[in-house]
């Protein structure tokens, strides 16, 4: 969705920058994209193309997380 929405924008005449994470996807059409692969690197991404920016557009349905902790063995069952 996030593709076809800065396909969008650019036609009608915007300046558009898709931060896009892991796709197959053509970059669009007078689109400028930075490609990244964690969701840690789309927020910097986004929080620094966002401050100088007039409109910003999200679609993106970020799934990865990391731990509060790492376990090396598992515990006993409850």
């Amino acid at each position: 969705m996030g593709y076809a929405l800065a396909q969008i924008a650019a036609f009608l005449g915007g300046n558009v920058t898709l931060v896009s994470g892991p796709s197959n996807l053509s970059k669009p059409f007078n689109c400028d994209i930075i490609k990244v692969k964690s969701a840690e690197e789309m927020e910097k991404a986004t929080l620094k193309l966002s401050q100088n920016a007039d409109i910003v557009v999200m679609a993106a349905a970020v799934a990865d997380f990391k731990p509060l902790d790492k376990y090396t063995t598992w515990g006993k069952a409850r």
